[in-house]
């Protein structure tokens, strides 16, 4: 196995920060913002330092599966939410809830 590279000075820096903003619980905007940091250069680094192994995947995020139910449960719509990235969600939803469902995604 190939010996890893120390870090620069540079990507020892922004490690730091990294490591700053996740320990304050706080987003890398809120982050950079606060510290008056660049913001492209404080994820490209994230990018530079997860790649060498030196920062995990945030936690907050989770990995879905499709479901291959093709029939909702009883009482239950079938909805397909399309979103401006191009995402598709089908998710079966409660014919009760489906205004409130449709507010929310209003707001994305």
């Amino acid at each position: 196995m190939a010996k890893s590279q120390p870090l620069t000075t540079k990507q020892q820096y922004w490690l730091d920060h990294i490591s700053q903003a996740r320990s304050a619980g706080m987003s890398l905007s809120s982050y950079a913002e606060q510290e008056n940091l660049s913001l492209k250069a404080l994820y490209n680094y994230q990018t530079i330092l997860r790649r060498k192994g030196l920062i995990e995947q945030d936690s907050r995020f989770i990995r879905l599966s499709p479901n291959q139910a093709s029939t909702p449960p009883a009482g239950n719509t079938l909805v397909r939410i399309t979103l401006l990235n191009g995402v598709c969600v089908d998710m079966p939803v409660n014919e009760s809830d489906l205004a409130s469902l449709l507010r929310q995604v209003s707001t994305l």
